[in-house]
């Protein structure tokens, strides 16, 4: 599957579904001519829905309904839908800013939490509704009892789906971490990776320590993962407004597609790489499964002490 389709391959998608490809770009018109990128993530959704659509019904009703999304009249609310991802990323962009109005680069952090991994995406599910309800009590709980601590958690949940090819593919220390977190070689099959990603402030190095080993315990119930959780200072090259700005749009991009995140280079740094969409039948069940339970509000996590 192509990480990038031509205007030619996408007239001839385009022809197959009748031109709904072509309105809903008319649609969204102003919103691709600004960012491109999200112009290319529909066209290869689209050939990967319309490739299926016929020898998986799932694929040929989620394409459907998102061509027919009307974003000012009848947004679809679908996650994997370029312009309602968009405009989620725009609300939750000026929640942050208001939210964190008072930060500094200095107090504040960038939580990535990864999950347990299962075959099963109800388990993820379950696994986000503990996590969710065990942080906000906890974190709630420690700024109670620190009168010092308090602080605003603003993030958002986020599925990956790794497979056997990108385990054969990552470095030692990979395959350590995809192993700790329930990865199974053996059975061959793509396994779900919740994940957490959140703001956090104004806290202090020692309050970063202390909520760090707070995530920890709520994550694996003393086993330590190590590499699995991060607090992360912002890039201190940027002003703090811009980092909040960049670190929300990143937290609401609700990933369609595999990556090489999980320190797929040697030394286990380096800026993910992201690859073909998921396929069909992951990617209907994931979409069809968060609208089930509110689509994007599925996917919110929010805390103030």
């Amino acid at each position: 599957m192509a990480t990038y389709i031509s205007d030619s391959d996408f007239e001839y998608f385009n022809s197959v579904l009748s031109g709904y490809p072509a309105l809903y770009e008319s649609r969204n018109a102003d919103l691709f001519a600004s960012d491109s990128p999200s112009k290319m993530a529909f066209r290869i959704l689209v050939e990967r829905l319309c490739q299926d659509k016929n020898n998986y019904i799932p694929a040929n009703k989620l394409l459907t309904e998102l061509l027919h999304c009307v974003p000012n009249r009848s947004p679809c609310n679908l996650i994997c839908c370029p312009s309602c991802r968009s405009r989620k990323q725009q609300q939750q962009v000026k929640k942050a800013l208001d939210l964190f109005k008072c930060a500094s680069n200095d107090d504040t952090y960038f939580l990535t939490a990864l999950m347990p991994m299962t075959v099963f995406l109800p388990d993820a599910n379950k696994r986000i509704k503990t996590l969710r309800k065990e942080l906000r009590h906890y974190l709630r709980a420690y700024s109670k009892d620190n009168s010092e601590a308090s602080f605003n958690v603003l993030g958002a949940f986020e599925y990956d789906l790794k497979t056997i090819n990108e385990y054969k593919v990552s470095s030692d220390r990979a395959k350590e971490l995809f192993t700790d977190l329930g990865y199974d070689a053996s059975i061959k099959e793509a396994m779900w990776l919740p994940h957490l990603h959140a703001i956090i402030s104004p806290i202090t190095t020692k309050q970063r320590d202390e909520i760090s080993d707070i995530v920890k315990s709520c994550l694996f119930q003393g086993k330590f993962i190590k590499y699995a959780v991060e607090l992360k200072s912002l890039r201190s090259d940027k002003d703090v407004s811009d980092n909040i700005s960049e670190l929300t749009k990143y937290m609401w991009k609700v990933r369609l597609q595999h990556s090489d995140n999980i320190y797929a280079n040697k030394d286990g740094i380096g800026k993910s790489k992201y690859k073909s969409v998921f396929p069909s039948e992951h990617l209907s069940l994931l979409v069809n499964t968060t609208k089930s339970n509110g689509s994007f509000k599925s996917l919110k996590f929010d805390i103030k002490t």
